[in-house]
């Protein structure tokens, strides 16, 4: 329980948490307490939230010295902890460990590490992620690959200048893997169609928002606004929201 409250100080109180942490060792090496992976785990938490790397890889240490077993949580948790400064390498090398050591593929941590990568500005390396969940990962990407591909989508909204080709890619990989995309993905992609100011594209994603369920929303009328202030044809996209019209 303390650890968890400082977990949500702001930054985290990491001069108590050690204290904390170094009386709970000492007391399982002396035997008065059992160790408890749960415990440790919510040590690596705010250890996540400092980012302190090496203080984490440190902790797993002892915890297998004192004959702990990792287990999922304490190896998703450490790859979050990696993620969040930037080390993305380590943070793949210990999510290829984490299969090894026969755990299935953790899917917080391919978020954490999704969501550094695009924080980062990294659409390649946002794009390799989202390609190893696709190739090797066991995951249902039915029930959850909105939420990557979506920030992923996000992402290239985002970008200077916005990467919409990379974005519809994306989108037509969802559709591949049977993703129902949310109301909220959709208008990722209809901002990267704003930015670039592509109406014509704008408007085949409203159609497939229409096509899918969904009525636009004041987001999607306002990207689809943008587009047309930023066309570099104004008259063709003029010609393109009246012929829009005439179909409604």
């Amino acid at each position: 329980t303390m650890f968890t409250l400082l977990s949500y100080e702001r930054p985290p109180n990491l001069t108590e948490a050690r204290v904390w942490y170094r009386t709970m060792l000492d007391k399982c090496n002396e035997g008065v307490i059992r160790p408890d992976v749960r415990l440790f785990n919510s040590y690596l938490r705010v250890l996540t939230r400092a980012g302190s790397v090496s203080e984490s890889e440190s902790v797993m240490k002892e915890m297998e010295a004192i004959g702990l077993k990792l287990d999922q949580v304490s190896l998703g948790t450490h790859i979050g902890t990696c993620a969040e400064v930037g080390n993305f390498n380590q943070a793949k090398q210990w999510m290829k460990a984490m299969t090894q050591r026969g755990f299935k593929q953790d899917l917080g941590a391919y978020l954490r590490l999704l969501r550094a990568y695009t924080k980062a500005g990294d659409l390649d390396g946002a794009e390799e992620v989202i390609l190893d969940v696709e190739e090797n990962a066991r995951i249902d990407l039915v029930d959850i690959g909105d939420k990557l591909y979506g920030m992923c989508i996000d992402a290239c909204a985002s970008a200077k200048p916005p990467e919409l080709g990379r974005a519809g890619n994306l989108m037509e990989r969802m559709k591949k893997h049977g993703v129902r995309s949310s109301v909220r993905t959709w208008n990722s992609l209809m901002r990267a169609a704003a930015g670039v100011g592509d109406v014509d594209f704008a408007k085949r994603v409203l159609d497939e928002m229409e096509e899918s369920g969904y009525r636009p929303e004041g987001k999607t009328i306002s990207h689809l606004t943008t587009a047309l202030v930023r066309s570099p044809d104004p008259k063709h996209a003029l010609r393109s929201l009246g012929d829009m019209d005439g179909e409604r």
